[in-house]
């Protein structure tokens, strides 16, 4: 078979992918280069299916045989460093990226891919400036400026990271909504309402409540949607006018916003984040669990979550086994209880008190932390409703964490009641336990 037969296999093939029919394109594929190992695009779409496929090993075998035969594919360089930054390898995904941009500095992509490698590593400030090129090459792509938001928010520059965060709307993820009214700006709306809208995960909207007061203090009606599980929690608040928990009918208002637009209003910086005045959990809710409590018989009450979400694409990365977390917690005077929810609330055994049968929505959830001395968790959006209600929390990290938390330090300006416990290096949850036991086994000693 000639080479133009071969190149007209690999479009085939990229055409039958982009229909969704991989095992057709894959097949096609490997005829080409069994026909013609040294096919170089034919290699490289082998890769991009392997690596969307969820294999990046498999990946990166196909993107050396790439560049083994050109050293100089740009593509071939960059997609082997996305394909690292998947394994986690995130100084040989930079040194992949640099390559590529050394054959072509004017590829915005390669820019982009270099500073998504950076993030990685949490050297925030180069990436931003990757991120920065790439913009300046296209400033049209809306996926740069959101990822150069979020590299300016772990660095504290919020007032840079507002504008860019606004570009959520555009790629996809998020997008917009038919509203009543007028995008609000911050401006005073007296006698008016504002409609504010629910976006993203629970944690989000817990962390973009506290802006809601300075909101209501210019002048007008708030009302609030949210998801379902946080509907009594924000009534209980007093943070709204009205809650209307997502899916049901919008009212009509004058002015619209997003959740997550208001703290670029209000916030430009770590140091001015308004208070959030929270209320105590109401005795019909806290009552519930004084059987619970009457368990511990003397002993420390320590909430325990190991696992967030499923849906969330970083889940596995930022959750501990059951088993490992209640090894490390397992200290005299210690007694456990599970505010675990979802699939992972089926791994618990008898060493631990078992909540979820309480908890049935973030009401509940709060009900229970107020009534608990400690809690020690991966980073789920429980956090951020025992950092609003100033329970001691010991909030266990990856490497890499969400922007809120920062990238080094034992705390956040954003909840003073939560304590850090970073890894040292991807992965290491063995040192982030080892310093909780210590901790704890030092805190029961008193």
């Amino acid at each position: 078979m000639n080479e133009p037969d071969l190149t007209r296999l690999v479009k085939q093939a990229m055409d039958d992918f982009a229909a969704g029919r991989r095992d057709e394109a894959e097949a096609r594929l490997q005829a080409v280069v069994a026909e013609n190992p040294g096919q170089i695009e034919a290699w490289n779409a082998l890769g991009v299916i392997a690596r969307l496929a969820g294999d990046p090993e498999k990946a990166i075998r196909c993107y050396r045989r790439v560049v083994a035969v050109a050293p100089e594919h740009p593509a071939g360089w960059s997609n082997m460093g996305n394909a690292y930054r998947d394994l986690n390898r995130i100084e040989a995904a930079v040194a992949c990226q640099r390559r590529a941009l050394a054959q072509m500095p004017l590829a915005a992509g390669f820019h982009h891919n270099l500073g998504l490698a950076l993030m990685s590593a949490n050297r925030f400030g180069e990436a931003v400036d990757s991120f920065s090129r790439a913009i300046l090459i296209t400033p049209d792509n809306p996926q740069y400026r959101w990822d150069r938001a979020l590299g300016f928010l772990h660095q504290g520059r919020y007032a840079q990271a507002w504008p860019d965060y606004e570009a959520r709307f555009e790629t996809g993820e998020l997008p917009r909504r038919p509203l009543a009214g007028r995008r609000w700006n911050g401006q005073r709306f007296d006698g008016q309402r504002l409609l504010v809208v629910s976006e993203q995960g629970l944690g989000d909207a817990i962390w973009a409540s506290r802006f809601l007061a300075p909101a209501r203090a210019l002048g007008g009606t708030i009302v609030l949607e949210c998801r379902a599980e946080l509907r009594r929690w924000f009534e209980r608040q007093g943070l709204a006018d009205l809650v209307i928990a997502r899916g049901e009918p919008l009212p009509e208002t004058e002015w619209h916003t997003y959740q997550c637009s208001l703290p670029g209003l209000f916030t430009p910086g770590p140091s001015v984040l308004p208070p959030v005045p929270i209320p105590p959990p109401p005795p019909q809710d806290t009552g519930r669990f004084q059987k619970a409590w009457d368990a511990a018989q003397g002993r420390l009450k320590v909430g325990i979550i190991w696992s967030g979400s499923p849906t969330f694409r970083a889940n596995a990365q930022r959750s501990l086994p059951f088993q490992k977390m209640v090894a490390a917690l397992s200290v005299p005077g210690v007694a456990l209880y599970s505010l675990q929810v979802g699939p992972a609330a089926g791994d618990i055994d008898a060493s631990v008190y078992d909540l979820a049968p309480l908890l049935t929505d973030m009401a509940d959830t709060a009900a229970a932390l107020a009534g608990l001395d400690l809690v020690i968790m991966t980073d789920t959006s429980v956090a951020h409703l025992g950092g609003t209600m100033g329970v001691p929390v010991w909030l266990l990290l990856t490497a890499h964490p969400y922007w809120i938390w920062g990238s080094e330090g034992p705390g956040t300006p954003w909840y003073p009641s939560l304590s850090l416990f970073r890894q040292s290096s991807r992965g290491d949850w063995a040192g982030v336990l080892d310093a909780v036991t210590a901790r704890l086994i030092t805190m029961t000693a008193k």
